[in-house]
């Protein structure tokens, strides 16, 4: 997901300018939601970092 997002924002691109607000508020639920104790946990960790990685390309683009 943080390599497409990375691809999208690319060279100051604008494409995603429309969607920024849905998908911004789609990752901080998804990162707010924690870790599932029941689940592996490393499964668990690469989805969380994978989740900060779209964090941080959305928020280098956009200049958080």
């Amino acid at each position: 997901m943080s390599m497409v997002l990375d691809v999208a924002v690319a060279d100051n691109s604008k494409v995603l300018d429309p969607l920024l607000p849905v998908v911004m508020q789609t990752l901080h639920g998804l990162v707010c939601a924690g870790p599932d104790p029941s689940v592996n946990m490393s499964s668990t960790l690469k989805n969380a970092n994978e989740l900060l990685r779209c964090f941080e390309v959305l928020c280098t683009a956009d200049s958080c």
